[in-house]
């Protein structure tokens, strides 16, 4: 509740600003990301000036903290230890850096454009955005496509950033290093927010797969008949959408701030859709099930025997895991059958390979079996967030 309460108080005070100072706003928006309180972030940056620790090239930070800004840093390409003291000169370059990151989210949108734009289908979106045909001015949009309550986690390999090859995998070899390749290459999903109580219905609105979507946020008001629906039956729809077309990095405050905010600024498109209770006119209104769209199921394995060994001292790593996938089509029974007896059989194979036994850590959505995973979706996130600027 006090979080809730200052979220509204922050969201307000920068209402009333208009985002005049990026600058003074990127800080909170840090802390959130991090997961860190700014007080804490203000006594370090203190430390980091002054001289008066026992170590005054240092600073001494706890270690609950050091865990979270260490996970962040690695993206900024600086390396904390997780425990006791942090170079003044490695912490001053996370916070240039990080302050940097965090300031493109609280700049000063542009005006908004009056009445609604008719987009058609969302394919003619896609293609537009692409030929840089959009621009950074956030407009009221109508438009259409399949939709499923998804986040895509990487774009596909004809927009691929990560080098493979830089990870070493070398502990089980070329089986390990060719499921993360797959899975990172092709365009992965991964549902989030079906839970009542997420303040935000993160999903992708597509033609018919789903690398090829754009992000759609939804505000829990308007979520409750898709999440229901999604629940019951697993299958994606056919919708009609009236929301809010924005650069992501001009979203409203209280979005970026959220519960959601991580998932949104490290989302692999520029553009999002928003959908909220407060414009009158935005829906995002079912019109039937879909029979044909396309996408990965996966799963992340990690050995019993590897797991016992870091139980309670440290979250996987990427090269512990085995990530198994296959290609589906979410609207057909018969295929969706298919590929989830493929990915048993894939599961049993890579256990008689490693002779071990395989523990799940998470998986893509809910279509993927009953077996609940071990880790909750917020240390896999941050887990798979680190993962992704190895």
């Amino acid at each position: 509740m006090k979080q809730r309460i200052l979220i509204k108080h922050f969201t307000k005070k920068l209402a009333d600003l208009r985002f005049a100072d990026p600058t003074i706003h990127s800080q909170k928006y840090l802390c959130n990301l991090v997961g860190i309180k700014d007080h804490e972030l203000s006594r370090l940056k203190s430390d980091a000036l002054s001289g008066t620790q026992e170590r005054h090239d240092s600073v001494l930070v706890p270690v609950d903290i050091a865990t979270k800004l260490a996970r962040f840093a690695v993206g900024l390409g600086v390396n904390f230890e997780e425990d006791g003291y942090i170079s003044k000169r490695s912490f001053r370059t996370f916070m240039n850096r990080a302050t940097e990151y965090a300031k493109g989210f609280c700049s000063l949108p542009p005006g908004k454009s009056e009445g609604m734009e008719k987009m058609g289908v969302v394919t003619d979106l896609l293609a537009n955005i692409a030929n840089n045909k959009i621009g950074t001015e956030h407009m009221d949009i109508s438009i259409e496509g399949t939709f499923f309550p998804a986040l895509l986690l990487f774009p596909g390999w004809w927009n691929r950033t990560t080098n493979v090859e830089q990870i070493d995998f070398s502990e089980w070899g070329g089986l390990q290093r060719f499921l993360y390749s797959g899975f990172e290459t092709w365009g992965p999903s991964w549902e989030l927010s079906l839970e009542d109580n997420k303040p935000w219905l993160i999903g992708q609105l597509a033609g018919t797969d789903e690398a090829d979507s754009i992000l759609v946020i939804v505000d829990a008001f308007n979520a409750t008949e898709m999440r229901e629906k999604f629940r019951e039956t697993k299958l994606p729809a056919y919708v009609k959408v009236v929301g809010t077309l924005y650069h992501r990095k001009h979203l409203p405050s209280d979005i970026i701030l959220s519960e959601c905010g991580n998932e949104i600024a490290s989302a692999v498109t520029d553009y999002c859709i928003v959908i909220r209770k407060e414009n009158k006119h935005h829906q995002l209104k079912w019109e039937h099930f879909c029979d044909y769209y396309t996408g990965y199921l996966w799963q992340c394995w990690i050995p019993e025997k590897k797991l016992e060994e870091i139980n309670q001292v440290r979250d996987p790593m990427l090269q512990e895991v085995f990530f198994c996938w296959e290609h589906t089509n979410y609207g057909a029974a018969d295929a969706l059958r298919y590929n989830l007896h493929g990915l048993e059989q894939k599961k049993l194979y890579i256990q008689r390979e490693i002779k071990d036994k395989l523990v799940l850590l998470q998986k893509s959505s809910i279509v993927v079996g009953d077996e609940q995973p071990v880790l909750d979706k917020d240390t896999f996130y941050k887990a798979l967030f680190r993962f992704r600027n190895c």
